[in-house]
């Protein structure tokens, strides 16, 4: 009798950055980085939300071309080897924008949060 045994592999991931701040309308790209070769790769909002149509993944990669407002939040990326382990991490992106306070053609800029 022949008994195979297969280890599970344990998968360590991060992603970069942890954290983001970036202002309305610019690129963010997250990577998800693993520690061992990763067979399945994919990408979340907090709570297992689905991202929004206009960000894309290309694999451990996440992009948003222009970045809006209610793109803030929580991003988890899940990995899996081909081994059974499986892992997922986070990173928080919040997006902030400007906007203009006119009082009888007087203006002010201001952050928007």
């Amino acid at each position: 009798m022949i008994t195979i045994i297969f280890r599970i592999e344990e998968v360590d991931a991060i992603i970069v950055p942890e954290k983001l701040h970036v202002e309305e309308s610019e690129y963010v790209q997250l990577k998800c980085l693993t520690t061992t070769d990763i067979y399945d790769v994919y990408w979340t909002m907090a709570q297992d939300a689905p991202l929004s149509q206009h960000v894309e993944t290309r694999g451990s990669i996440l992009i948003i071309k222009e970045a809006r407002i209610k793109d803030t939040g929580e991003y988890i990326c899940h990995s899996s080897s081909h081994r059974g382990g499986k892992s997922k991490t986070s990173s928080y992106l919040t997006v902030t924008g400007k906007f203009f306070l006119c009082v009888n053609s007087f203006c002010l800029l201001n952050d928007l949060y």
